[in-house]
């Protein structure tokens, strides 16, 4: 899928895990067609993990950041698991000082290491 002018969020596959690249404004409307994407590109090819690649965001508000957490627990009842990936600091002050809760989410400094996250939890699942 490709960014579009109005907004549209990417979303592709990397390494077998579906990755939903922000670097766009998140109003209401990107929100809905994100998860809109997401969902119907879980039905059509099921994925053990999302991604959500924050890093091309410089700010969030609680709203923003509940409607990912609602998308991250729809993905979940469709067996995905989400990663909230490349938060920037600034970010992460302003929804810790606007009191949004971050318990539950796993989370990433970057795509690599999410990505080497998934691996060695894989492996771990293999091997133990």
């Amino acid at each position: 899928m490709e960014q579009e002018s109005q907004g549209r969020i990417v979303v592709n596959r990397m390494e077998g895990v579906l990755v939903a690249t922000i670097q766009v404004a998140l109003t209401s409307a990107t929100l809905t067609r994100l998860r809109e994407d997401v969902l119907s590109s879980l039905a059509a090819q099921p994925s053990p993990s999302l991604l959500l690649d924050l890093s091309g965001l410089s700010l969030m508000d609680v709203e923003e950041f509940e409607a990912l957490r609602q998308l991250a627990k729809s993905v979940w009842l469709m067996g995905t698991e989400t990663w909230f990936v490349g938060i920037r600091p600034e970010v992460v002050a302003t929804l810790v000082t606007l009191g949004a809760d971050p318990n539950g989410l796993r989370t990433a400094l970057d795509l690599d290491a999410a990505l080497n996250l998934i691996r060695r939890e894989k492996e771990g699942v293999a091997h133990g």
